[in-house]
């Protein structure tokens, strides 16, 4: 076998955040195998991550760098970016880190590729450094649910923090706790709970809450300004004219969005993500969309 033979195939893959304000490609050889680390920040915004190296020939098709995002903590070793529009995390850079780790790409929000079948490649960055302690709910407590549980959760800087009644998460029935595989959930790699909205306390300042809007606006995607973690499916409050506008299909989605107010379990304390009953709901096809990759 020739040298030529033994290296793996490259082909050129293209990413994008969900809005598609930042675009790029890159030239890897073909993705089978991601990174998962299990960190305070990793394990809330569910990153898989892939390794580049000199030959990949990061380039932007759109945007710019400089526009997204960038959060750090600790030591600030390593700076992760992600869109200030729609909080999809997109990339992380160490600058002083050996040539493969300088530049890790999120796979989530790679096009067209199935994560399914990708073996993961896990790490335990939690156990390196200073413990993380995540920061104390800080609005009011929702009402308690008979014979449920008081559970509080955080984005990763704090500034932005949800408490929520609801029947202890290790009761639940497999089906309750949500996988969607649609174009936003896929990419910002949600985990889905859909308590009541009476349950559910969001807090934090207007500034620091992002809200994401696409489609035809039925609902926002709440997130931290400052961090990117993603918390909440909010629902809109159309007016008589704007729902009478949607289509029936979506009309009737809106109708049964008033019963609950979807939280990412990832951002919820001492919750093992791992450990809960998922089941994959297929809202890239029940709930059909307009969306197109940029």
């Amino acid at each position: 076998m020739t040298v030529a033979q033994d290296q793996p195939s490259r082909r050129t893959y293209r990413g994008n955040c969900h809005c598609g304000n930042f675009v790029y490609e890159v030239d890897l050889p073909e993705v089978r195998s991601v990174v998962e680390c299990d960190c305070s920040f990793c394990s809330r915004t569910g990153n898989l991550y892939v390794l580049t190296d000199e030959e990949s020939n990061f380039r932007i098709v759109k945007g710019t760098e400089e526009r997204l995002k960038s959060y750090t903590f600790g030591a600030g070793n390593k700076i992760h970016k992600f869109c200030p529009k729609c909080a999809t995390s997109l990339l992380s850079r160490m600058p002083n880190g050996p040539p493969r780790l300088k530049l890790l790409l999120n796979t989530r929000a790679l096009q067209d590729v199935d994560l399914d079948p990708l073996e993961r490649r896990n790490i335990f960055n939690s156990k390196i450094g200073a413990e993380y302690l995540p920061s104390e709910h800080k609005g009011e407590m929702p009402p308690n649910v008979e014979g449920g549980q008081l559970y509080t959760g955080s984005c990763h800087c704090g500034a932005v923090t949800v408490a929520l009644s609801c029947k202890p998460l290790d009761e639940f029935n497999e089906g309750v706790v949500v996988v969607c595989n649609c174009s936003i959930c896929s990419r910002n790699g949600y985990i889905w709970l859909s308590p009541r909205p009476e349950n559910v306390v969001l807090s934090g300042s207007e500034d620091a809450i992002g809200r994401y809007t696409f489609a035809e606006g039925l609902t926002s995607k709440t997130f931290c300004r400052t961090c990117g973690i993603n918390m909440t499916d909010l629902r809109n409050q159309l007016s008589r004219d704007e729902v009478r506008a949607l289509s029936k299909h979506s009309r009737e989605i809106y109708g049964r969005n008033k019963e609950s107010h979807p939280v990412n379990v990832r951002i919820l304390h001492g919750v093992d993500v791992d450990k809960l009953k998922k089941v994959t709901f297929a809202g890239a096809t029940v709930m059909p969309s307009t969306y197109i990759n940029p």
